[in-house]
């Protein structure tokens, strides 16, 4: 039969090769998962499927090495799904290293270029999958003589009138039939194979038609941010409006004019917030498949190294803005890395030390109202702060005599170069990684701190912003003297009036007072802005949690709660303690305050 020509929607072939990489990713993780348990059918029927989806879908355009790579990659799956071959380690690292090739040829046709860049090395991964199902004939070929054996064995036992026995009878008629299902299952699956067609039309798999009637779409993510950025305008231009009616209502103007205009700000006010929280919602994505890459991270790193290694995933459910996923990722990937190369240490090291032969790596994902945290942290050797220090000091970046704090020495973890890996690997060791993961953090408003105990582990926790586009927060508008400033309405506990006998000094924490049976430490914002405030000796106290502890904030006024839109304001990187400048209705910009980096300031 002549082969039909088709002429293939770009669009669509993008939408395909965008939906296929997604597969992919998830995919690693799930042969992680095979490996540990490789009797599990829902395991290997998540990978079967995908593969399958790939093989029917990239014949449809056109994609012929792909789909043939596909194919022989799901006849070998589907030996596995039948039980006619085991899910051992040689033959994941197979499937393994084949579901990496289907991903480089995808990433090459997505930029252009022909599917496979080395002729002999796809051919090469051809005839290494292809000889997994040959392996299953050649094992069912040493079951075979055994059994013929243990037969031959039994009639003779007959001809010579010795009693046979029932257990040996029982065991070589189950062998048969293990024998006799597995050449079905193996003879079906070859049958398939020989039964491959060349280019075809291939039938509309399920998952496209579970996609059709979801009635999903791909939408640029340069088309949201600018969506996103007209909701913003949005928000101030409500903003405006409501400082309008106010202006309106100090005046002698008509009761119904004004609830008029009342009426019709509610209702601006209530459609552009719905707007909003749609939107945003739109713009998030799982991490789920940031948490399926660590186990492929990690289990290429103990294969070489011969170590052990658990990893333990926590918070699948969190979504997070899109911009966030690449710069999560990079950092995810150095600081697993290094968790499996340097910091877990290898088995008989850690019976030694009285600790579980296997390892475990722990990465958690968790999300506040208005940050993102990742954690990761492993349960090995520690840091060893002396030779941390020794490093610094031999590449010149402090002296020797230098007395400095933990905390110092462990920052210098961050610096370009500094590593405290005994040898230089292929995975890490040269110093670069950890200063690129601060830069990326910082860079997005961000920061990451570091704990760790010599010989029980270390941790790292990183904290972004939710957003690091248009953000549109709730906050509190206060004013100090005659300037406003906005705090995040998420971190306000209570407002309450005082005056300066409510206020007393402890020892090297500064002014503090009693607030619900507690000593809350005392920041009054005019001293840590250096700006004048109204009264020094009273005015309104503002509780608020700041790194898990709570601070009272001296203002002059609280004006009021609102929806503020964060825009970036030059000029503000050396001072940290703005998040940013939000325009008022009246016009004017208020800033908007950072209150860890408030806090810090404060206890520096």
């Amino acid at each position: 039969m002549s082969e039909e020509t088709y002429a293939v929607d770009e669009q669509l072939k993008a939408e395909f090769i965008d939906e296929t990489l997604e597969l992919l990713d998830d995919i690693d993780g799930l042969f992680v998962q095979l490996e540990q348990h490789p009797d599990d059918e829902e395991t290997v029927n998540a990978i079967f499927r995908p593969v399958h989806t790939i093989k029917g879908n990239s014949a449809f355009f056109g994609l012929m090495n792909i789909r043939t790579l596909a194919h022989d990659l799901e006849t070998v799956l589907d030996l596995v799904r039948k039980k006619a071959l085991a899910a051992d380690k040689e033959v994941i690292d197979i499937l393994l290293a084949g579901v990496q090739m289907l991903r480089e040829m995808f990433e090459r046709i997505a930029q252009g270029q022909a599917e496979a860049p080395d002729a002999a090395a796809y051919q090469k991964m051809l005839e290494a999958v292809r000889r997994i199902p040959s392996r299953t004939r050649s094992d069912r070929a040493g079951h075979l003589n055994e059994t013929l054996a243990a037969l031959e064995e039994l009639a003779g036992s007959a001809r010579a009138g010795q009693p046979v026995s029932a257990e040996k009878l029982d065991e070589i008629i189950a062998r048969a039939r293990e024998l006799s299902s597995a050449s079905q299952s193996s003879a079906q699956a070859q049958a398939e194979g020989q039964s491959a067609p060349a280019a075809q039309k291939s039938e509309p798999s399920s998952s496209s038609q579970q996609a059709r009637e979801s009635k999903t779409i791909r939408v640029a993510e340069s088309h949201l941010d600018g969506f996103l950025e007209s909701v913003g305008d949005l928000v101030i231009i409500g903003e405006m409006l409501r400082h309008l009616q106010i202006s309106i209502a100090s005046r002698k103007m008509p009761a119904d004019l004004i609830q008029d205009f009342r009426r019709a700000w509610d209702n601006f006010n209530s459609v552009s917030e719905q707007l909003q929280t749609k939107v945003m919602s739109i713009r998030l994505v799982s991490v789920r498949s940031l948490l399926q890459k660590a186990p492929k991270l990690v289990r290429d790193i103990a294969a070489t190294s011969g170590k052990d290694i658990k990893v333990v995933a926590e918070g699948g459910g969190v979504e997070i803005d899109k911009s966030l996923l690449d710069m999560l990722d990079t950092c995810l990937t150095h600081m697993v890395r290094n968790a499996a190369d340097h910091g877990i240490e290898n088995p008989d090291d850690r019976q030694k030390a009285g600790k579980n032969r296997q390892g475990v790596i722990s990465v958690d994902f968790g999300m506040s109202s208005d940050k993102v945290t990742m954690t990761i942290a492993d349960d090995g050797a520690g840091l060893n702060l002396i030779g941390l220090k020794a490093k610094a000091v031999a590449l010149g970046m402090i002296s020797a005599e230098a007395d400095l704090s933990d905390d110092v020495v462990k920052d210098m973890l961050f610096m370009p170069g500094v590593s405290t890996a005994q040898r230089v690997t292929d995975v890490s060791g040269r110093g670069v990684g950890m200063d690129v993961v601060r830069r990326l953090v910082e860079n997005l408003g961000g920061s990451i701190t570091l704990t760790t105990e010599l010989g029980k582990g270390t941790t790292f926790v990183v904290t972004v912003p939710k957003s690091v586009h248009t953000q549109i927060v709730s906050g509190m508008v206060v004013a100090l003297g005659e300037e406003k400033y906005v705090l995040p309405l998420a971190k306000v506990r209570e407002c309450f009036d005082w005056k300066d006998a409510d206020i007393h000094r402890a020892l090297e924490r500064g002014e503090c007072m009693l607030r619900h049976g507690r000593s809350l430490p005392v920041i009054r914002l005019g001293d840590a802005l250096n700006r004048a405030a109204r009264d020094v000796a009273g005015g309104i106290m503002v509780t608020v949690d700041a790194d898990r502890k709570q601070v009272a904030l001296a203002v002059d006024e609280v004006i009021g709660v609102q929806q503020v839109v964060l825009k970036e304001v030059q000029g503000l990187i050396s001072e940290p303690i703005f998040a940013g400048g939000a325009l008022m209705g009246d016009g004017r910009v208020a800033m908007f305050l950072d209150i860890e980096a408030l806090c810090a300031k404060h206890a520096a």
